[in-house]
């Protein structure tokens, strides 16, 4: 997830069901955008589900910070072309 002024929802690249899990737990109105399975053709350690994050967002990685529960995620974050400060364990 990116934590910032705006907030978005990041799952890894086999989840295609982020908005229903967000709908049904009555979250989906506190995300301002939705990177997952559907809009991205990569899995982590790749960056993409961020890269787009923040694309979606309308921010640079550098104004982000990922909050990370896997060592795939994490690495993502910290990729090169990324370069996105992480939360991680």
């Amino acid at each position: 997830m990116a934590l910032a002024r705006q907030i978005s929802q990041n799952s890894r690249a086999a989840s295609k069901n982020t908005k229903f899990i967000l709908e049904k737990v009555r979250l989906l109105h506190d995300f301002n955008a939705i990177s997952d399975g559907n809009n991205i053709t990569r899995s982590k350690p790749d960056p993409e589900v961020f890269l787009k994050a923040t694309q979606f967002l309308g921010i640079e990685p550098s104004e982000c910070v990922v909050v990370e529960n896997a060592y795939a995620g994490i690495d993502a974050a910290g990729y090169e072309k990324a370069d996105y400060s992480c939360l991680g364990k």
